[in-house]
């Protein structure tokens, strides 16, 4: 978190004619439960209720470990109007790292223990030489992991169909899982929101039209093996610049070689010196402390923009 500051927030919601206006989450026979969807002008929303949102007690009673069904008759409890407390999931993510429990007192307070803040550098110049510096150790250290591979799902259609809707951005290729049911065949083989549908049946799909996509999943009748890859293996992948494969789940995983690192012997070889890390700084010494800024904002991904205005998007649910 870039503060130590949690604040989970108390909505107070007043049943309206057409319902409360939210739309809860929770997977079959697990713990954790979020909003799905608040509706627009809504109670819901009018209590300050957000998307995403972790509902984590309802009406004093802490529900982190209830049942999808225990949550909802805890909601139903009193009658036309139920108070939620509830936190953001990077707050949540927070406070499990930390162990640290989540109350209403916390509203109140709106602030936690924080973690102790490291001594600055002693030079602004030093400080972005160490973020350069960390980032590109990293990267190595990922190396050294477990590399990444893509997943097959198989699934097999029930009466409501296999469960999932896939996207596609209208004048791209990529296909993404938009929405999974929890209680549908695609939950139960694994695929997860955003995964991206590389291969149907075998069959590559990357460059196919969305409507050649649908085509080729209705007609594997009532059952259908996916290739997909996380976010995390797609930008993997994508670094290698090689195309995710049926190959890739069993077979020998691609080499990432283009980690952004400036340790490179030359503009023609690839190849990384032995005393790299000390040609690395030196060289960035030598930087002035504009071109240093320029250096660490390339490093990072910016999110593309989105005119949402324009935005056209193709939806199939499955």
């Amino acid at each position: 978190m870039p503060s130590s500051e949690v604040k989970p927030r108390i909505c107070h919601i007043v049943r309206g004619d057409a319902g409360y206006g939210f739309h809860l989450f929770g997977a079959k026979n697990s713990t954790g439960h979020s909003i799905r969807k608040v509706e627009e002008n809504s109670p819901a929303s009018q209590s300050g209720l957000l998307t995403g949102d972790k509902i984590v007690a309802v009406n004093g009673v802490n529900v982190q470990e209830f049942r999808h069904a225990q949550v909802v008759a805890e909601i139903k409890k009193i009658d036309n109007e139920t108070t939620l407390l509830v936190i953001d999931d990077e707050g949540e993510k927070y406070c499990l790292e930390h162990d640290i429990d989540i109350t209403e007192e916390m509203v109140a307070a709106a602030v936690v223990a924080a973690i102790p803040t490291p001594p600055r550098k002693e030079s602004l110049k030093e400080e972005i030489i160490s973020e350069l510096i960390a980032e590109d150790n990293t990267e190595d250290d990922d190396q050294s992991k477990s590399k990444p591979r893509p997943k097959l799902c198989k699934l097999v259609k029930q009466e409501g169909g296999y469960g999932f809707n896939l996207h596609s951005e209208k004048g791209s290729s990529g296909k993404t899982v938009s929405f999974v049911d929890p209680d549908g065949p695609a939950f139960v083989a694994g695929l997860h929101v955003n995964d991206r549908l590389v291969e149907v049946n075998g069959a590559n799909m990357e460059n196919e039209r969305h409507s050649k996509v649908v085509q080729s999943i209705k007609e594997s009748g009532d059952c259908v093996e996916l290739l997909v890859v996380d976010p995390s293996t797609d930008n993997y992948y994508m670094a290698c610049h090689v195309v995710p494969s049926s190959e890739h789940l069993t077979g020998e995983v691609p080499t990432r070689t283009d980690f952004g690192s400036i340790r490179k012997a030359s503009a023609g070889s690839r190849a990384e010196t032995s005393d790299s890390t000390t040609e690395f700084t030196d060289a960035m010494l030598n930087m002035n402390l504009n071109a240093l800024k320029a250096k660490v904002q390339s490093k990072r991904k910016q999110a593309p923009t989105t005119n949402w205005g324009d935005r056209k998007a193709i939806f199939n649910n499955f």
